[in-house]
């Protein structure tokens, strides 16, 4: 019998569930503001779920966001919406703890552990091959050692900056990114991750951007008002050798960028403080 070219033509099940899938990172992008590479397939289809999985699915989502660069807070209003559409949803209150201990660590899981029945298979998984499969390893030449061995700790970056950049290199490896990698965080989430105050943290992040040892796009702080939005870093790769300069240049530098973090503080302070609602009989 001759083939039927309507036959041909019909997607397979594996190209409906392609395009399903596909589908639904995209709309979950859109829906939590990421960009669609940082998605694992199967992390959208965590929806209704039974009782007895709600605590623990929701704790893996939350882990996910924490490692897409989706702030703390952010994550928390995803969290509710996610709860809402429960058959049996939890209380909010249970649901701020679940994210509130998410974000506390850089926990995150594989995909043969509570991600299995979602997963579409390593074989045909877009990020898996990216980011996981890949053959080439995490550890290579960009590393603290090399970092080390081409001279920065030598009077150019203070002992914080150190601390940081090797942060951006533990994030790169918790999120599976690579060397080089773009990497979605906070001030708090990093200055967490090395044990210093956000500001400590912002100001090193603007120095290693001088020195050209990073790309640096600052994010959005909660106390604009606006939705919080993570800080892009890239770590520029080969890692680059110390400017031929005087150490002391690059230590005016940074009292410049402390002083500048200082204004912009102080400037966002006033003007919090000057759109505060004033109240009946004390203004």
């Amino acid at each position: 019998m001759a083939e039927n070219l309507g036959d041909r033509c019909r997607p397979t099940d594996d190209r409906r569930d392609d395009l399903r899938w596909r589908e639904d990172v995209q709309d979950a992008a859109r829906r939590w503001a990421v960009d669609p590479r940082l998605i694992r397939p199967c992390v959208p289809q965590i929806r209704a779920i039974e009782k007895s999985q709600r605590n623990q699915m929701l704790y893996v989502l939350a882990t996910e966001w924490r490692a897409m660069g989706v702030a703390e807070q952010r994550a928390l209003e995803l969290a509710l919406r996610w709860n809402d559409e429960l058959a049996l949803a939890m209380s909010p209150r249970e649901v701020k703890g679940i994210v509130k201990s998410a974000f506390k660590g850089d926990k995150r899981y594989g995909c043969d552990t509570h991600l299995a029945p979602y997963c579409i298979g390593k074989e045909r998984c877009p990020y898996f091959a990216a980011h996981v499969g890949t053959k080439e390893p995490l550890r290579g030449r960009a590393t603290m050692d090399e970092f080390r061995d081409l001279g920065w700790r030598r009077g150019y970056v203070t002992r914080l900056e150190a601390d940081v950049y090797e942060g951006i290199i533990s994030l790169e490896r918790i999120r599976h990114v690579g060397e080089g990698g773009r990497v979605i965080t906070s001030m708090r989430q990093l200055g967490r991750l090395i044990d210093a105050s956000p500001a400590s943290a912002s100001v090193a992040l603007r120095v290693l951007k001088e020195l050209s040892l990073i790309e640096f796009q600052p994010g959005r702080p909660r106390a604009t008002g606006l939705p919080p939005k993570g800080c892009t870093v890239v770590r520029t790769i080969p890692i680059p050798a110390p400017p031929r300069v005087d150490p002391s240049i690059v230590r005016r530098l940074r009292r410049r960028i402390r002083d500048d973090n200082r204004l912009r503080r102080e400037s966002a302070r006033a003007v919090a403080v000057s759109v505060e609602p004033s109240v009946p009989g004390f203004s």
